[in-house]
């Protein structure tokens, strides 16, 4: 087909789907093009039709391949007879935009391909590796058993549409498997079991369990395999003895597979570029434990200061109430007094940074600031952090759960934060100012060490700082009379 694309306006939906179809702008692989065609609601004869129009006889499908064939599809939803008078009719007009299916299928197939292409380099930038599943998992409350109680939890798969329900033996099972299913890949180690468990050591292991199963669920190679789909699906009962009857005699990977005749080509010629990557991965993973254990150390700290304090406070309050004046004398009344103030300032304290910790943006740091956006799991992030994950990624996604933000802003954790005093966001650069969260963000708007663009920007100059230093940088780059109000 010789008809260009430059007599109409190509609308975004067209780019958005080269994107998605393509792999860094590379042309569009052939099996890639025919799963984007079968998710567009149209007939064998429409297909072949658009194929014949469209598609190249030969090799990949460039950029304005994939264009023409949005086009058609669009004009044959519309119900028009396809031809290349289409395109001469539509100049100086937009090209319809086709409705078209879940691109999901589409994604997973670039995904497989890019990784068949070459197994021995990983290929996949890091929204890649998470668009292959979002999982969560979350603690069931109520305990099961009838004697010896133990707890469950909810595993949820954005990429089988699936909730089940998992005992920690379960997850065990799992990993027993995939251990003799990879025996040459990295399988990460689960977090430890204990038989008597509180609350601190469930929600810790917790954490554990989910970072392993979405490093399991994000694994190129592993996560399209059967065992994986059948623990985030399976509704049967007895999941841990079910899944070691089912896949107990599945063969490794190498019995199976294709690469496992040519893998001795993939080894680099050099041996010594494997032992130095060995060493280096080992440096790596010690310097991550020390930090791990570093910050988990701090936060232990942290929670004991807190209650040791709350004990404090309420040991003052217990003194406050002792009736032993006749020790004292006069003077205990007002001793009395002052331990009563000395505990409500404690617990004041204690409660404010219970605040402030649950108040705390998983992105930031920082306190959360409005507007407030709760993901789908109920995690809160500022306003500002959001729009920085958006300008840097299309698909955002919780830090903590990895779900999407689809609900509104939170009106209750706003209030929350006009309640409390706070300090201005701009204080890393040397503002101390500190006021009511209702009347924050009428200082910030206006101070001095808020970021500033210089008034040359229209030129061209792109500089970007606070207020205090805009003088200075106009004086040594531009002509000292430049306009500064």
């Amino acid at each position: 087909m010789t008809t260009d694309l430059s007599a109409g306006t190509v609308p975004p939906l067209y780019r958005e789907v080269f994107d998605v179809c393509s792999h860094n702008g590379e042309p569009v692989h052939r099996d890639v093009y025919q799963c984007l065609l079968s998710q567009c609601n149209l007939n064998t004869t429409q297909l072949k039709v658009i194929w014949d129009l469209a598609g190249p006889s030969q090799g990949l499908i460039t950029r304005t391949n994939l264009y023409k064939t949005l086009a058609l599809v669009a004009w044959a939803q519309q119900g028009k007879t396809l031809s290349e008078k289409l395109f001469e009719t539509a100049s100086g007009k937009e090209y319809p935009t086709p409705s078209i299916g879940d691109l999901t299928p589409v994604k997973n197939l670039v995904l497989k391909l890019n990784l068949k292409a070459n197994p021995a380099v990983l290929g996949l930038t890091y929204t890649e590796i998470t668009q292959l599943d979002t999982i969560s998992v979350e603690l069931v409350p109520e305990k099961k058993g009838l004697f010896l109680k133990y707890s469950e939890y909810l595993v949820a798969s954005r990429r089988f549409n699936s909730k089940v329900t998992r005992r920690y033996n379960d997850f065990l099972a799992l990993q027993e498997l995939l251990l003799s299913r990879f025996p040459y890949r990295l399988v990460p180690r689960l977090p430890p079991k204990k038989i008597v468990s509180d609350a601190h050591f469930l929600e810790s292991r917790r954490r554990g369990l989910h970072r392993w199963l979405t490093l399991v669920c994000r694994h190129p190679t592993i996560c399209h395999d059967a065992l994986v789909a059948f623990f985030l699906t399976d509704h049967g009962p007895d999941i841990q003895h079910r899944i070691r009857d089912i896949f107990r005699r599945a063969p490794d990977e190498f019995m199976t597979s294709d690469l496992a005749a040519t893998a001795k080509n993939l080894l680099p010629a050099d041996h010594g570029e494997i032992a130095s990557s060995r060493e280096q991965i080992r440096s790596l993973v010690q310097v991550i434990g020390k930090l791990k254990l570093l910050a988990e150390n701090a936060v232990e700290r942290q929670n004991s200061y807190a209650r040791d304090s709350e004990d404090f406070a309420a040991q003052l309050k217990i003194l406050s109430a002792s009736s032993i004046g006749q020790v004292f004398g006069s003077q205990w009344g007002s001793m009395q007094k002052g331990f009563t103030a000395i505990s409500r300032n404690k617990m004041a304290a204690v409660n404010k940074a219970q605040i402030m910790a649950a108040m705390e943006c998983p992105v930031c740091y920082d306190i959360l600031r409005p507007p407030i956006h709760p993901c789908n799991q109920g995690h809160p992030i500022c306003g500002d952090c959001r729009q920085q994950m958006e300008r840097l990624s299309q698909n955002v996604c919780c830090p903590l759960c990895r779900s999407g933000y689809s609900l509104p802003p939170s009106h209750i954790l706003e209030a929350i934060y006009n309640s409390l005093r706070v300090s201005c966001k701009f204080n890393s650069g040397g503002c101390r100012h500190v006021c009511w969260g209702k009347d924050m963000k009428i200082h910030e708007q206006k101070c001095k060490f808020g970021p500033r663009t210089c008034p040359r920007r229209n030129v061209g100059c792109m500089w970007i700082g606070p207020l205090t230093m805009l003088a200075k940088h106009c004086i040594e780059n531009h002509c000292p009379s430049v306009n500064l109000n």
